[in-house]
């Protein structure tokens, strides 16, 4: 449902007020103009009011939709103020009434403990934005009364607050650049909220915050995505302690897979852990990366911000989506220390495929795997193949679009990460069942097969290298099919066989293979120190490697 309201309840709300003295009333009859005028407020350009509501509470009805949008069309009407210690904020609230505030006097012998700590919080977060993080101040909405307004009211359902944009500014050159007031929750409890109470109330004051300083960075309509992206990255930002973004990346978990800018209200939320990831990603090279982009937004929208930034910091979409898609990967049962971006990756829920049952497999040991992989526009998507169970896999991709493809392995207690994309790679497995995950990042759409099939048979190493004569020399290998015959060969430099050596059954079996010979072993007669080649000889395979032998 559209919840752009047309300007003229703007003007018929101010007569409204003079009728009708009671609030309840006042509301109704709002929400009665709303729905008479909704069909004509499809092309009207006024901006929507931009709310941070829990996870809890995302299924809401088209009616809880419009409930909400009396609030973009008139400003509360709070009996009570209170102007913080710096004079950045003028705090309107209730000590009766639906609207009330708890009635708990510790801070202050006059204003409700609520409303200081808010006034607190609002402050802090307005100096890190500002002097830590460099963004530029919001617009003031009246030069003889400069305060931000924050009217706080019984929003309940799981709604922390919201932010309204209101006034075009003149004083900058942008079109679109707005004054704001926002809206807090007045208690900010309940089995609606993933968080309560204070922590509730510094997340909430440090995110709507930033909606003020946003509307004030040429509020593109196509943009509320990254605006709601932004936010929630800086409210843990600002307040790390709290995790009430936790309960977006639980959504994300399930809901991943879709094109960035087009994850829809309320979806877009979980998109917080793209801006950490960038944050913690470039926080070297760009300072204050998430202002960076910011910045650039004075001038395009988000989506070409973004694409500024990752350029100048000599990347793409492809790279990052698919970077980004890692650390998720990284993150809840799968956790390992220092793998993931994310600060909090041991908390953040795993990635699930149960909505996503054509991108997980099962390892087929018989025959080569072909999967087929596609990806959206500037999206990210996930592949699972577990129960890997040979000692190697070889994993090629093919595809006439351009996209970046990173495979995590886990396989019993340690991991890797390994960059496929067109090229083909060799992954070796050591344990009985190993799981790879694959993230892909793609700027465009693209179609793709992915195979998987069984290593080719390769001499992987010699060691210890150079050997002694007092060192056995450990040849590994793999086979990938089972040989009736084969032996070791030993040559010196100048080509001529000194020993062999035949394999029995179990070193010709298909598999991983470790052997154990002695120097002695290099040459029939007494060894002298230098330059020796062990050939690996098959009946349709040979493999050389080279190795110093010192007496």
């Amino acid at each position: 449902m559209n919840i752009t309201i047309i300007k003229k309840i703007i003007l018929r709300q101010n007569k409204l007020k003079k009728i009708f003295s009671s609030k309840f009333i006042f509301k109704l009859i709002i929400l009665l103009l709303i729905f008479i005028n909704f069909n004509n407020s499809q092309n009207i350009s006024t901006p929507k009011s931009i709310w941070k509501t829990s996870a809890a509470v995302r299924d809401i009805n088209n009616f809880a939709i419009s409930f909400k949008l009396y609030k973009t069309t008139y400003r509360p009407d709070n009996e009570e103020i209170f102007v913080s210690e710096n004079n950045l904020f003028k705090l309107h609230f209730d000590n009766s009434g639906n609207d009330s505030v708890a009635q708990v006097y510790t801070l202050n012998a006059s204003i409700p403990d609520y409303i200081i700590r808010a006034s607190q919080y609002l402050e802090a977060s307005y100096f890190y934005l500002k002097d830590t993080l460099d963004f530029l101040a919001p617009p003031i909405d009246d030069p003889s009364d400069p305060q931000i307004d924050v009217y706080f009211s019984n929003l309940g359902n799981g709604n922390y607050g919201g932010t309204i944009p209101e006034d075009k500014v003149t004083s900058t050159a942008r079109s679109d650049d707005y004054t704001a007031y926002m809206e807090i929750d007045n208690d900010l409890i309940g089995d609606s909220y993933y968080t309560q109470d204070t922590s509730a109330l510094k997340v909430t004051c440090a995110h709507e915050l930033f909606h003020v300083f946003q509307v004030g960075y040429n509020f593109f309509y196509t943009d509320v995505w990254y605006l709601e992206a932004s936010a929630v990255w800086f409210e843990d930002k600002m307040f790390p302690e709290v995790n009430d973004y936790i309960q977006y990346t639980d959504d994300f978990k399930d809901n991943w897979g879709g094109q960035i800018d087009r994850y829809g209200n309320p979806d877009f939320y979980q998109l917080c852990s793209w801006n950490i990831y960038l944050d913690e990603k470039y926080k070297e090279n760009a300072h204050n990366p998430i202002m960076k982009i910011w910045e650039n937004i004075l001038e395009e929208n988000a989506m070409a911000a973004l694409t500024t930034f990752l350029t100048s910091n000599e990347s793409n979409w492809e790279n990052a989506l698919s970077e980004w898609g890692v650390s998720h990967i990284y993150c809840g049962e799968e956790y390992f220390p220092d793998q993931s971006l994310f600060p909090d990756a041991e908390i953040i829920p795993s990635l699930k495929f149960s909505s996503h049952t054509n991108n997980y497999f099962y390892y087929n040991n018989d025959q080569p795997m072909n999967i087929q992989i596609v990806n959206g526009k500037y999206s990210n998507t996930f592949y699972k193949i577990a129960d890997i169970n040979i000692p190697q896999i070889n994993i090629h991709f093919e595809s006439d679009n351009s996209c970046q493809i990173s495979a995590v392995l886990f396989d019993g207690n340690i991991t890797n990460t390994y960059n496929i994309s067109s090229n083909s790679i060799n992954i070796p497995i050591t344990s009985s069942s190993a799981d790879l995950f694959l993230s892909i990042g793609s700027q465009d759409s693209v179609i793709g097969n992915l195979i998987i099939e069984k290593y080719f048979t390769e001499l992987t190493s010699i060691y210890p290298n150079p050997v002694s004569l007092n060192q056995n020399i450990t040849l590994e290998y793999f086979i990938q099919n089972s040989y009736n015959s084969g032996k070791i060969n030993f040559f010196n430099i100048l080509g001529q066989k000194t020993n062999s050596i035949q394999l029995n059954n179990t070193d010709l079996a298909e598999g991983k293979h470790k052997i154990t010979i002695s120097p002695q072993s290099i040459s029939k007669s007494n060894t002298p120190s230098g330059i020796y080649f062990l050939q690996l000889e098959f009946p349709d395979k040979t493999f050389i490697k080279k190795f110093t032998f010192i007496k």
